[in-house]
Order: structure tokens, then C-alpha cells, then sequence
């Protein structure tokens, strides 16, 4: 029996010690308490990092902010990080979007922004409310999916919109973003149905869908009218009749994922009637080189090739456009002869690193802009000078 009663008795708690039922209550309690001050964003936490920087802002750690937090934030135009904010009252997505406009120069307004990437969910009144705000960029990545209300609101937005976390669209939900005048990012999405291209194709800004891997000729003609740059980045194959079904496409398409063209590529590509971007290309046979210099956009770019023969360089400096070959080390004098007769624009050779002096007096005859590194540029001069002067003596 004593034994039994010591037994008992040693597991009962000491005289000075809590209850179960008030340590389990004191475990709900205190954490609670305790989360919401650390995690929440004030007023004073604002004003304290505005004092110690001036362009810049980021609160890492705090989920949620109050009403001072945000109107201590409206009134600062630099680019703002809040991507660990996961949720927000009506009354503070509407403070915090009253941003002032401010009437400085472009450096200014493109260096404005916000992060709000850690929202996972966005009430329609938040929606709106952000619509509203004032500043060059609004990133959202965080956002799994869109109602059609939500969309039409935040396509009212005038800033660059990152939506980068969307994997899936409605057409309706889609034409809702096409709104949006600016760069609409949306490379979460790795699949493009024709209707939703459809309605894509409304926007007027830039248009980045770097997650889609491949494109049907089909959707790739509901794209047809969108008249800004389309970025297809995920693209690492592309078939002539896709290709085909972009010719009639005006703005800029950037195929940089891209890493072979043979000719028949080369030709359907070419038809293209806006600027192209191919520099995800590593090498070129000289017959794609020749059907590609035929292009019929103000611009073409192929600053990844680095397995280039002069016969290829030889053959694309016959395009009657802007040419970008930024990954060209070594040219020949004869190349050299061959790129300063190129008549289309700009010519850029900003990796070109050797050259004899002849090749150097040549490319200085080019008429249009020519883009290189700064030491090749002194060492082309200084070369054309020493032409002149023994031309000049030889005639003397």
C-alpha cells in the first residue's frame, strides 16, 4: 500500500508546477502571441530601414503588415520586396498601392516596383486595389491561379506584371491579363492551347512564355496577331510549319532556346517579318547561314554561335538588316572585307578579340553603327590611321 501510494504520489506534479490543463493552454497561447508581433510589418519597422537606406527596400521574415506599414511604403517610390508577405486586409492592399506618383526621369520610374511573390491568393478587392498602383513592375509569382475577375482586374495594371507562378489559363482568364499594356510574364505555363493564344494575342506589350517547350502550328498562328515581343525561350526544337505559321507576325520573336537549324528551319524562320532572335544557335551550315541572311525583319541575332566558319559569317553578312554576331572570336581578312560591305544596320562583334590590321582597316570602312569591345575598337583606329598614313606615302 505504501509502496502503491509513493508509486502514485511520484507522479504527481510538485506543488510549484502548472497543471496540464495550464501548460496546454499556455502552449496555444504564447506562440500565438509571439508570431503575430514578430511577423507582423509596422509603421516603425519602415521608418527604421528608410533611415539606414534610400533606394532599395526589403523585409525579409514578416507574413503580414499593418495600415502604417503600408502608407509608410506608398510614399516611397524605389523597389520594394515584400515576398515573405503572405496575406493582406483590404484596407492595407488599398493603402499600400496609393503609391505617390512621382514625375522624375525613366531611371527613376524603371527602378520602382514590388515583390509580393509570397501571396498565395488574391481577393479580387486586392486585385484592384494593386491595379491602381503606381510604379514600373508588380511580381506576383507566388499566385497558383487566376479567377476571370482577378485577371480582369490586374490586366488594368500599367506596370510590368510577373505572373510567373500560373501554370494554366482559361481563355477567358487569359484575354483578362491581355489587358496589361506592358512585359506580361508568364513562364510557369508549359502547355499554350490555341484559344488561349487566342486571347493572348491581344496584349500589345511584351509577352514572355519561357516555360512553353513546344508550340503546334496552330497556336502558333492564333499568336500571329499580337503586335509586341514574344519570348519563347523553352523552345529547343521547332518544326518548319510552326515557323511557317509565325511569318505573318510583326513583332519581335525570341526563339533563344533554339539549338539547331538546319535549312529547311532556316527558310520557314526567315519569313519572318519582325526582328528574330536566335541566340541559343551554337553552330550553322553555310546553306541555313544563306537562307537565314534572306530574312525579311529589320533584325537578326545569332550571338551564340561559336562554331562559325568565315564561309557562314561570309554568307549572314548579306542580310539587309541589324546583325548580331557577339560570340565571334577570329575573323579573316576576307571576312572582314565581307562584314564591312554590310549595308543593314548596326553590326555588332562585341566578342571579337582577333583580327590583323587589315581586318581592322576594313571593318572601319562599315557605314552603319559597329559594336565591339573597347580595346578592339582603339586597336581599329589606331590601325586605319596607320593605313591612311601609308597609303598617303605611297601615293607621295
Amino acid at each position: 500500500m505504501t509502496k502503491a501510494a509513493h508509486s502514485m504520489d511520484s507522479e504527481l506534479p510538485p506543488k510549484s508546477m502548472k497543471s496540464p490543463k495550464q501548460i496546454t493552454h499556455e502552449k496555444k497561447r504564447k506562440p500565438l502571441k509571439k508570431n503575430a508581433t514578430a511577423n507582423l510589418l509596422t509603421g516603425v519597422h519602415v521608418r527604421a530601414a528608410l533611415a539606414e537606406k534610400s533606394t532599395g527596400l526589403y523585409f525579409p521574415t514578416f507574413e503580414t503588415m499593418n495600415l502604417a506599414a503600408a502608407r509608410e511604403i506608398a510614399r516611397y517610390y524605389w523597389y520594394v520586396d515584400l515576398s515573405d508577405i503572405r496575406s493582406m486586409t483590404d484596407e492595407v492592399y488599398r493603402a499600400l498601392a496609393r503609391k505617390i506618383p512621382h514625375h522624375g526621369d525613366f531611371m527613376d520610374y524603371s527602378a520602382s516596383g514590388m515583390n509580393l511573390s509570397g501571396l498565395l491568393n488574391l481577393p479580387v478587392n486586392g486585385a484592384r486595389a494593386l491595379s491602381r498602383y503606381v510604379g514600373s513592375e508588380l511580381v506576383l509569382d507566388g499566385l497558383k491561379k487566376l479567377s476571370v475577375e482577378t485577371a480582369k482586374a490586374l490586366g488594368r495594371f500599367q506596370g510590368n506584371l510577373r505572373l510567373n507562378g500560373i501554370t494554366s489559363l482559361t481563355a477567358e482568364t487569359a484575354a483578362g491579363l491581355a489587358r496589361n499594356q506592358q512585359r506580361l510574364s508568364l513562364n510557369g505555363m508549359t502547355e499554350l492551347t490555341t484559344e488561349v493564344a487566342r486571347s493572348l494575342a491581344q496584349h500589345t506589350g511584351r509577352l514572355t512564355l519561357e516555360g512553353i517547350t513546344s508550340l503546334s502550328p496552330e497556336a502558333a498562328q492564333a499568336l500571329v496577331p499580337h503586335s509586341g515581343r514574344i519570348s519563347l525561350r523553352g523552345i529547343t526544337q521547332c518544326s518548319p510549319e510552326t515557323a511557317l505559321a509565325l511569318t505573318d507576325h510583326r513583332g519581335q520573336l525570341n526563339l533563344n532556346g533554339l539549338l539547331d537549324c538546319d535549312e529547311a528551319l532556316a527558310e520557314a524562320l526567315a519569313q519572318h517579318a519582325g526582328p528574330l532572335s536566335l541566340n541559343g544557335i551554337r553552330s550553322l551550315t553555310k546553306e541555313a547561314a544563306a537562307a537565314l541572311a534572306q530574312h525579311k525583319g529589320r533584325k537578326l541575332a545569332l550571338a551564340g554561335l561559336v562554331e562559325i566558319s568565315q564561309e557562314v559569317i561570309q554568307s549572314l553578312a548579306q542580310f539587309d538588316g541589324e546583325l548580331a554576331l557577339d560570340r565571334v572570336v577570329e575573323i579573316s581578312d576576307e571576312t572582314a572585307e565581307a562584314l564591312a560591305k554590310h549595308r543593314g544596320g548596326v553590326l555588332s562583334l562585341y566578342g571579337l578579340r582577333k583580327l590583323s590590321a587589315k581586318a581592322a582597316s576594313s571593318l572601319m570602312y562599315h557605314v552603319r553603327p559597329l559594336m565591339v569591345h573597347p580595346d578592339i575598337s582603339a586597336y581599329m583606329e589606331s590601325s586605319w590611321r596607320e593605313h591612311k598614313r601609308r597609303s598617303n606615302r605611297d601615293r607621295s
